[in-house]
């Protein structure tokens, strides 16, 4: 469900409609740079200090997401 939602979200942030390709774009590149940062380091992790490592550093990227929601929500709901 990430992609779409990564989808919905980018016309969201656009200012223009016009600029809508570029957001979607520059909104994929973050979350694909993410996956390709993550995925080394948390197996690194998991594998150095066992799965508790993972976990927390997973929960944390999480939490951190969650914050980015609601504040990117309330955001667009002063926009509006």
């Amino acid at each position: 469900m990430i992609i779409p939602a990564n989808l919905a979200i980018a016309p969201g942030v656009a200012r223009k409609p016009v600029l809508i390709g570029y957001t979607v774009s520059i909104v994929n590149m973050i979350y694909y740079v993410g996956i390709f940062i993550g995925a080394p380091l948390v197996l690194g992790s998991v594998e150095k200090t066992g799965w508790n490592s993972g976990v927390i550093i997973l929960t944390v990227v999480s939490i951190v997401g969650f914050l980015f929601m609601i504040c990117f929500m309330s955001l667009s709901r002063k926009k509006n």
